[in-house]
């Protein structure tokens, strides 16, 4: 696993302290990844970059840029995305065995614990959008 994830993106919009980009993964690693469509970071999706440093005066509109974000952040949306949803429909097939259940009551469990999952993060993705620290540089 590569320690920064980055995309190639251009700038749509600089306000102060912010920088919107639309990002361009085309060739980048996104298109292999499955959970692109559902990730802020693929290709077209325009993302709100908070430059706190007061750097965002450095871009102009239409340049492009190169953003990235730490090894950890990738490691956390692997774990946000896949873990936990992975663990929480195997604990509960496995808590549904061991209730006796059939393999109908096994399998809605399941579902309805993966997709709770998912709801959660839906609810909180603006918290764990904010959470992610995207660093943006010009493309020489």
């Amino acid at each position: 696993m590569k320690e920064r994830l980055e995309h190639s993106a251009r700038v749509i919009d600089v306000k102060p302290g912010l920088l919107t980009v639309e990002v361009d993964a085309a060739g980048d690693e996104c298109a292999c990844c499955g959970l692109a469509r559902v990730c802020n970071g693929s290709n077209g999706q325009r993302l709100t970059v908070r430059c706190d440093d007061g750097s965002a005066g450095r871009f102009s509109k239409g340049q492009l840029v190169r953003i990235s974000t730490s090894g950890r952040s990738r490691l956390r949306a692997v774990v946000l995305l896949l873990v936990i949803p992975l663990v929480a429909m195997f604990g509960s097939a496995l808590a549904v065995t061991a209730c006796g259940g059939g393999d109908a009551a096994v399998a809605l469990v399941s579902l309805a614990a993966v997709s709770l999952c998912f709801a959660l993060l839906w609810v909180f993705r603006a918290r764990i959008d904010g959470s992610v620290k995207w660093r943006v540089d010009t493309m020489e």
